[in-house]
């Protein structure tokens, strides 16, 4: 009985002493709409901003990809897109980061010249992965607009922190006129 006891101690001593020193507490709460920005490099290569954001605590989830003609028709299909097309995160042109901030992300993300009292604390980037999209396209004749609605699923990503099979990140709707 004695070994038992010993046995017991020793394995929830060994659970709960095995500990880096560092404790994450994510919420991936987030309210999946995403929002849109370009941002425009001086070599030229510009590129879509996508992202969702949690201001308290200040989280965000972002996509990036090149600002192609190509690529633009992700976010402004002429038709809708029922089976996922992809985009491969390469860890350079195609990147989804998952960030931590001192304050709210609004303040950085896409701004030209980025608030100096919000910082980045952790900045995690997957190495690996794919983005999957599907859209809808509703057209109103009596208004001449167009509504597309294109859904973003992050597949097979492996961050340092989440290691996932499958996280919806959430929907970019814009309505604009049909053209």
């Amino acid at each position: 009985m004695r070994k038992l006891v010993l046995i017991i101690f020793s394995f929830f001593t060994l659970l709960y002493s095995c500990n880096n020193g560092e404790t994450i507490d994510i919420n991936l709460d987030f309210d999946q709409e995403l929002e849109l920005c370009t941002s425009f490099a001086s070599n030229g290569s510009n590129t879509f901003i996508l992202f969702d954001i949690l201001d308290d605590p200040g989280q965000s989830l972002t996509v990036i990809f090149p600002a192609t003609v190509e690529n633009n028709l992700i976010l402004r299909p002429t038709e809708a897109v029922e089976d996922p097309l992809t985009l491969s995160i390469n860890g350079s042109s195609v990147r989804f980061n998952y960030r931590t901030y001192t304050g709210n992300p609004n303040e950085v993300i896409c701004q030209g010249i980025p608030s100096s009292s919000v910082a980045i604390i952790d900045d995690f980037e997957a190495t690996a992965g794919t983005i999957e999209y599907t859209s809808t396209v509703t057209d109103d004749t009596m208004t001449n607009m167009r509504t597309v609605a294109v859904t973003f699923t992050i597949i097979n990503f492996d961050i340092d922190i989440l290691r996932s099979d499958f996280l919806t990140l959430g929907t970019y709707t814009e309505t604009f006129p049909i053209p």
